[in-house]
């Protein structure tokens, strides 16, 4: 069974967040917008996303730490960051949507295809065999938008955050009131 680092270390906590983080976490999304998935054609997961103590980072497939060395066992891959669930529970809560139709349910539950409003480039998130994955038009990190690749780090990174938090009260998204 995976534990999942986010889904792990939120479960402990018992504090409430306040005005600050919900005007945080309301300024990260309205760099957003979701967008028909059919908008995520073309889109691959050559550009990876991985976390280092919480925070997001995007490498090439190409370039990404050797499997089983210091450098690839420090960081985090986002299907061991964060579970399917959870992402999608905060995934609504940012954008009110999901779409769960037109999804092969063999391989894949949900998706969300999501524009950044300033450059127009394309993020797709969705589950793939049980974890979270993330697919994108341009296959190098160093090609996107530097403003895209920022605000995308950003989302990201508070997606797996332990400050995100519900419209009710400052709980922190998936934990109980």
């Amino acid at each position: 069974m995976t534990r999942y680092k986010t889904d792990s270390q939120i479960a402990k906590i018992r504090n409430r967040v306040g005005s600050k983080e919900l005007e945080k976490r309301n300024a990260i999304a309205a760099k957003w917008e979701p967008v028909d998935n059919n908008l995520a054609d073309g889109t691959c997961a050559n550009i990876r996303v991985m976390f280092d103590e919480g925070q997001a980072m995007l490498t090439d497939f190409s370039t990404e730490p050797k499997f089983g060395t210091p450098e690839h066992d420090a960081l985090t891959w986002l299907h061991a960051q964060i579970s399917p669930g959870l992402m999608l529970y905060r995934l609504v809560l940012l954008f009110k949507t999901a779409d769960f139709e037109k999804i092969d349910d063999y391989k894949q539950v949900w998706e969300l295809t999501l524009r950044h409003k300033e450059s127009g480039e394309i993020a797709n998130l969705y589950d793939y065999k049980g974890g979270c994955s993330m697919g994108l038009k341009e296959t190098k990190v160093e090609n996107l938008n530097p403003q895209f690749a920022e605000d995308l780090k950003e989302l990201l990174t508070a997606l797996v955050s332990k400050w995100l938090p519900l419209n009710y009260d400052g709980t922190v998204a998936g934990t109980v009131a």
